[in-house]
């Protein structure tokens, strides 16, 4: 365990799935959880791992990680989502990282699942996040959906050090179902469709018709997604669709 490193979660109503995460987080000094008001287990579950737990109104997945950073006590940040755990190898690899003090920023590999199976094609994999990092240096875009780490605006100018790729892996069960990926993708259509409410019709029909061919092809023959059998051809579908209906979300608006 490091008394260096914080790590951040935000959750709402994630009892099916936080109980793997917090077990994994067992080499960091401290858990600071920021949830939005959850209906179902997930502070009880939170409690029982001794985790820190805060309650905000949620605004935005950039927005909300911020504030649990603030919260946070230790000089390094270990951010991990509520459907993801973390493997032996990278628990070893990040200890190391902090103890060395080389780099300010890393970045671990993360393995997603559909329904148990590990999707290892299709763009999926492996799929490099920035997970590590000095709390001084970084902070989040206020980001609504595929929020990033950028360099925190500081007075004093802080000299970053060029990043590393851990080897262990994040394992991500996103999708126990389909029928989950289906709603992430209508979740997060709702939320890009507003970006092409003023294009005009004409040009929201042509992209919503081009699109998504170019996305299937894409994931299925160029990225290789049909190497993960029928689960990379669901991916492909849902991957099309999902491009589909953000054109067509800002044509119904």
């Amino acid at each position: 365990m490091s008394e260096n490193i914080s790590a951040i979660l935000i959750t709402y109503n994630e009892e099916s799935c936080l109980e793997r995460a917090l077990k994994s987080l067992d080499f960091v000094q401290e858990i600071i959880l920021l949830d939005s008001y959850s209906t179902d287990r997930t502070v009880e579950i939170a409690r029982k791992y001794g985790a820190k737990i805060f309650q905000e109104s949620f605004l935005a997945f950039g927005d909300q990680k911020n504030k649990a950073i603030l919260k946070a006590q230790g000089p390094w940040i270990f951010w991990l989502d509520a459907d993801e755990w973390v493997d032996e190898q990278l628990k070893k690899e990040v200890l190391l990282a902090v103890q060395k003090k080389e780099q300010d920023l890393f970045l671990c590999s993360r393995l997603t699942y559909m329904q148990e199976r590990p999707m290892k094609y299709g763009g999926w994999f492996p799929d490099y996040v920035p997970r590590l990092f000095k709390k001084e240096a970084y902070e989040f875009n206020f980001g609504e959906i595929h929020e990033y780490l950028q360099e925190r605006k500081t007075q004093k100018k802080i000299k970053l050090k060029k990043f590393s790729v851990l080897s262990g892996l994040i394992h991500h069960h996103s999708f126990p179902t389909w029928r989950h990926q289906v709603l992430t993708n209508l979740k997060y259509a709702q939320i890009q469709s507003r970006r092409y409410k003023s294009w005009p019709k004409y040009k929201l029909i042509c992209w919503s018709l081009v699109t998504p061919w170019r996305k299937f092809f894409e994931v299925y023959f160029l990225r290789l997604g049909f190497l993960d059998g029928i689960a990379g051809l669901g991916v492909a579908i849902n991957a099309a669709y999902s491009h589909f209906l953000r054109y067509w979300l800002a044509l119904e608006k």
